[in-house]
């Protein structure tokens, strides 16, 4: 039968918990909160109860919150304390185990929560359904280093442990449906920090349960009950143990082990004796060879009653291991050498990360060095012969691991490869219900074959594969299988066409990535959690699979299957995007077969449906100067294209120089119904060369370019079919966003570049926004000011073009901040009334310090501004040059030019101004020292031209902003704090906040 709350309760080895004498107890739960939108979730991880020495019956935690992001939602952990008497306890976890809040808890039990706690914490429960009861175990100190199970959370002392367990212990770990493994690792890098526990290793096993510890070698102030030391002349092991703890016996006997090399060589149990003090005490005299071989020592102490010692019950556990021998390995410094050029690693290091690569660059001298071990081992010389054979065994001998080599089919008669395919085969069987992901450039019909004959129909498979390259057929390079790429996967797509009826049976998705993303090869098994389950790394590919080299495949670690997945994971979203997007000419990635749809003519890589349209034939007539193109749309305009040489290996072979300029002269300055023609030349710029080129005779098409802002206009209109697809756009809140907020932001104009047009958008919309950025970026600045004006906080569904658009604008404008911006351009961005635009101007300006005279003109440009404009830009600026050695003369100049900004006398508003100007993205002055005050701060105040009051003002407030948690705190528990004459840190003090022996003094 299970046990039930009632059994801890009256167990005695948990009663210093329960008292009736209203001792002192800590009551302590970690909170894992969990942030989406405007809700927050709160899940206790762990908790427990244990033995205090102080207690206020109100509850308390830091009001410091430190919300990190995780899959688009926030998580932090939090420690809540409650410091109670003993005689509650009882009621108080009847109450949690109900599944009864902390508010309602609190507030039926009279215990003090302040409003903000309320707030932050009152929801919080114990899961009300779905606990058990783990009954009393005995847990050695942390101190004896037992890695197969639990220890207590003390290093010199052993608990009684048990606990009010959660069954459903995995759902603390999962954002929505899926887990997370960034939480999850923050998570334990918390407890472990605020425990002393090891929440990743032993101590897996109380995550989600709620502890109660009571420890009988220690009193309520940490101090030790047990002593356990050695005599010499003659060798002797003294224990003296005082029974404060479990005053409800009245003898005890000790037991005694001591080991060697993990085996037991001595054991002995002896009847303890009180002494004068009302301690017991018990010697075990060893002989001298004895001493000298012990490795480690365990005693345990079992309790009896009323002198009657035939039947005893164990009320104490303590192990401690010896040092009986030590390596050193050392080597001579001071001779290392100055670093070494080498551009390879240089060029791709970040500049943050200068010192690790001079490091790197240093040449390895063969500094002199030394090994040497201090042993003991004189008295069991089998111990180091043992160990030694071990370290042989496991290079001679290892254990089986998921690994194999196979031989290449020739020498081995065609062994290798069928041990291979039995591999395979085994590995698809043994994961007949998980999601199998194969990563392979060459996978084609062989690779297909294998996965039909392994296959189980409760799986799902997943191929990556590489795209061949976009050149021309006669041209095509030569892949592995001594192929053209094109041939391969050609041959791929045939075989899953021909073999559909026998795929249909299974889950089968194939994807091609563009060429030269796919490298190597590897297969990972995903779990139907989420997790990857197991991983290997192929040296060839499937279709030459043992055939000109050997075959080796290697398993992937645990913790580097957690890094692949989320790599798989990017794939897959950006799958599903460019399945949405639809066809371009070059895709990075692209849906090549899925098993479960309906069978359907491939398209391979003819991505040309514009020609379908209407308009097709009549705009390709004047583009390429044909009228027998005129008239025409799908087969036929295809046809005749292919006949002209304007159509080859399903590629677009148009002129380049005069087919944009036959249309607009074909309009003669009447753009009145060019839309749908419009439409068709974007398609026509994306497919042909013309639509990378700056057609500078554009500029003076003025009616072409009204034509395009109110296309655009129009489109700003446009509704979207698919509305309930996710579609990548910029967050809303930037388009909104104050230049002020941009500026202490840590993002930079590259973070805005898309590579390529947004999904919810046609071409024609694409190079619209780029020819108006081009040759009318007033108007195109205006068409963007007034929407994003209007842009609704949180977009829904139907705004996905608006923002598609307003996003398309961003980049195109980021794309020339970075290289080539126009004069005109950077001034209208500067001058712009909204924020993202006027940040992006300021960046434009930003970058002309990396140019020869740079930095004169960019302080010619931040003159124009007005005073508050001027030493906010350069304030930004200072901050984003400090500290980097090649940009020291811009520093200082910029420096200079802020100084002479300012007026003589800098009241205190202005030098506030100032500060904030410079803090950076980080927001904390602390980030901007030494630097700010030093080159900044101090010549103002050595000048007399800023007041000392004023500087002292703002970093004090700094420092109270700081600091004014852990102020709050102790003020309210000042008065505990004194009587309980307990150190000002419970965290570094005390056993309830970091249960171990290390702590501070």
């Amino acid at each position: 039968m299970a046990p039930v709350l009632d059994d801890l309760l009256n167990d005695g080895r948990l009663a210093r918990l329960f008292s009736k004498d209203a001792r002192h107890c800590a009551l302590q739960l970690w909170i894992l909160q969990v942030k989406s939108e405007q809700s927050i979730e709160n899940r206790v991880v762990y908790g427990r109860l244990l033995p205090y020495s102080h207690s206020s019956d109100r509850w308390s935690a830091s009001d410091d919150d430190d919300f990190e992001a995780f899959g688009g939602k926030l998580a932090q952990v939090v420690r809540l304390n409650l410091y109670v008497k003993s005689a509650r306890c009882a009621e108080l976890l009847r109450q949690l185990s109900a599944g009864r809040t902390v508010s309602a808890v609190s507030e039926e039990l009279e215990l003090g929560l302040s409003d903000q706690l309320k707030t932050r914490f009152g929801s919080t429960a114990l899961a009300g359904s779905g606990l058990v009861y783990r009954p009393v175990a005995y847990l050695l100190n942390r101190d004896a280093h037992n890695r197969r199970s639990s220890s207590s959370p003390h290093g010199a002392a052993g608990a009684f442990s048990a606990s009010i367990t959660r069954t459903d212990k995995e759902a603390l770990f999962r954002l929505g449906q899926d887990y997370d493994v960034a939480m999850t690792a923050m998570v334990v890098k918390h407890l472990n920090a605020d425990t002393g526990l090891d929440f990743g290793g032993t101590d897996i096993a109380r995550f989600g349960d709620f502890e109660l510890l009571v420890f009988p070698a220690l009193d309520d102030r940490e101090q030790h009950l047990l002593s356990v030391s050695w005599t010499d002349a003659p060798h002797a092991l003294v224990a003296r143990f005082n029974p404060m703890q479990v005053p409800h016996f009245s003898g005890f006997q000790f037991h005694l082990n001591i080991a060697n090399d993990d085996q037991i060589v001595f054991s002995s149990v002896a009847t303890a004796e009180r002494d004068a003090e009302g301690a017991f005490e018990c010697k075990f005299e060893l002989g001298e060879q004895l001493h000298a071989m012990t490795d480690s020592t365990e005693l345990e102490i079992f309790g009896f009653h009323s002198g009657d010692f035939r039947k005893g019950l164990l009320c104490c556990r303590w192990r401690v291991g010896y040092f009986r021998e030590i390596e050193l390995q050392s080597h001579i410094g001071g001779h290392e050498g100055t670093p070494v050029k080498f551009d390879w690693l240089e060029k791709a290091a970040r500049p943050s990360a200068s010192t690790r690569v001079k490091a790197a660059l240093r040449i390895n001298r063969s500094n002199l060095g030394f090994t040497n071990r201090i042993s003991g081992r004189e008295a069991d010389p089998w111990v180091p012969a043992n160990r030694d054979l071990v370290l042989l065994f496991a290079r001679l001998h290892p254990l089986k691991s998921e690994g194999r080599f196979f031989l290449r089919w020739g020498p081995s008669g065609g062994e290798g490869r069928l041990q291979f395919v039995e591999w395979f085969r085994a590995l698809l069987t043994k994961y007949k219900q998980h999601q199998v992901v194969i990563f392979d450039p060459y996978f084609e019909a062989v690779g297909l074959g294998l996965v039909l004959l392994c296959a189980a129909s409760e799986a799902d498979y997943i191929v990556f594969r590489s795209l061949p390259k976009p050149t021309e057929k006669d041209e095509a390079t030569l892949g592995e299988s001594n192929k053209p790429a094109r041939d391969g996967i050609d041959n791929l797509i045939d075989s899953c066409e021909h073999n559909r009826h026998l795929l249909k049976r299974i889950k089968l998705r194939i994807y091609g990535l563009k060429d030269g993303r796919l490298h190597d090869r590897y297969i990972l098994i995903m779990g139907q959690d989420g997790l990857p389950v197991a991983g290997f790394n192929l040296s060839n590919s499937f279709q030459k699979a043992a055939e000109n080299y050997p075959l080796l495949v290697t398993s992937i670690p645990a913790d580097v299957l957690l890094q692949v997945e989320p790599y798989k994971a990017g794939l897959m979203r950006e799958a599903k995007a460019a399945q949405a997007e639809g066809e371009s000419k070059n895709p990075s990635i692209r849906p090549l077969f899925d098993s479960a749809t309906s069978p359907t003519v491939p398209r391979r890589y003819e991505p040309l449906r514009f020609l379908e349209k209407a308009q097709a034939g009549d705009v390709l007539g004047i583009w390429a100067g044909e009228p027998s193109l005129r008239g025409l749309s799908g087969n036929p305009l295809k046809e005749r294209m292919a006949a002209l040489g304007l159509l080859k290996d399903a590629s677009l072979t148009l002129p380049d120089e005069r087919g944009l300029r036959n249309c607009l002269d074909h309009q003669a300055e009447d753009f009145e119904d060019f839309k749908l023609s419009w439409e068709v030349i974007g398609e026509v710029l994306a497919h042909s060369h013309s639509g990378d080129r700056r057609l500078r005779q554009l500029e003076s098409e003025h009616r072409f370019l009204q034509f395009l802002g109110r296309f655009l206009e129009a489109a700003l209109n446009r509704a979207h079919d698919e509305v309930d697809k996710d579609w990548a756009v910029m967050d809303a809140w930037f388009f909104r966003a104050p230049v002020d907020a941009l500026l202490h932001s840590s993002y930079r104009p590259q973070h805005w570049h898309h590579p390529t047009k947004y999904a919810a958008l046609n071409w024609a919309e694409y190079f619209a926004i780029k020819i108006l950025w081009w040759y009318a970026s007033d108007d195109l600045l205006r068409i963007a000011e007034a929407q994003m004006a209007e842009v609704p906080i949180e977009p829904r569904g139907p705004d996905v073009v608006r923002l598609s658009l307003l996003s398309q604008i961003v980049s195109e404008i980021s794309l020339s901040v970075l290289f080539d911006i126009g004069e005109g351009q950077r001034n209208r961005l500067v001058r712009s009334r909204n924020g993202l635009l006027q940040w992006m101007g300021l960046n434009a300006i930003e970058q002309q310090l990396e140019k020869s005279g740079g930095l004169a003109t960019t302080l010619q440009l931040v003159a124009a501004f007005s005073y508050p404009e001027r030493v906010q830009a350069l304030g930004w600026m200072v901050n984003r040059a400090a500290g980097n050695p090649e940009k020291a003369e811009i520093y200082n100049g910029l420096i200079a030019a802020l100084h002479e900004a300012l007026p003589a006398a800098i009241a205190a508003d202005e030098f506030q101004l100032l500060v904030d100007s410079m803090r950076g993205h980080m927001k904390k002055l602390a980030w901007a020292e030494p630097w700010l005050f030093r080159d900044v701060v101090f010549p103002l105040l050595r000048s007399g031209r800023a007041n000392s009051d004023d500087a002292c003002e703002i970093w004090v407030q700094e420092l109270a902003t700081l600091l004014s948690p852990e102020l709050k705190h102790q003020r309210g528990c000042l008065t505990e704090h004194v009587k309980a004459r307990r150190p000002t840190s419970l965290r570094s003090s005390s056993l309830a906040a970091v249960p171990n022996d290390n702590r501070a003094a």
